[in-house]
């Protein structure tokens, strides 16, 4: 759990702290420059995945960190966001390893955590409400499709954006399509 101490491991079999490998882990995130509390855990909790990327954590001023456990040994990054507010991250561990995680900025914007090097992927979207539009994300062999959508209730419209990137998340093609709701019952 994540308090103003850092944060806490509960062992399972006891319901009591594990005080060593909470200090372990928070000695860890001191040295990275972490200010507690630390605010925000996003990870994937579902034992339906291939592997395991741990979680990412955001502290008390916007800092993101990758933390996991490899051979029980604390592994935790602190990743450059170049100030990007985060609102939200959704990790998805996926067989390829070409990202570990989607973030969505405050202000509507939405990158990728890639592989390399942690390196924040824009993707190039405009018109983008996380508040009010679906986004979705899908990886064919040759390219990458975005999706958003939303609904229109000043014209009554669904409107579906797709847009084509190229393995770069270059935008190649952009599509709109809307349509009328029925509105009888």
């Amino acid at each position: 759990r994540l308090d103003d101490k850092g944060i806490t491991f509960i062992d399972t079999d006891t319901n009591l702290e594990n005080k060593q490998k909470s200090t372990d882990y928070n000695n860890i995130f001191l040295k990275l420059g972490a200010k507690f509390p630390l605010k925000d855990a996003f990870g994937n909790p579902s034992t339906r995945k291939s592997f395991d990327e741990g979680y990412f954590i955001l502290d008390s001023i916007g800092q993101l960190f990758h933390l996991k456990m490899e051979l029980n040994m604390p592994i935790i990054n602190k990743i450059d966001t170049n100030g990007i507010d985060i609102k939200y991250i959704l990790v998805k561990e996926h067989i390829s390893k070409e990202f570990y995680a989607l973030v969505v900025s405050k202000h509507s914007n939405i990158y990728l955590i890639m592989y390399d090097n942690y390196k924040l992927q824009k993707l190039p979207l405009e018109h983008y409400d996380y508040k009010t539009m679906s986004f979705k994300i899908y990886m064919t062999p040759v390219n990458r499709v975005v999706t958003t959508s939303y609904t229109d209730y000043k014209s009554n419209e669904k409107v579906i954006r797709t847009i084509v990137l190229d393995m770069k998340y270059n935008k190649i093609k952009e599509n709109v399509y809307k349509y009328t709701l029925n509105n009888s019952n």
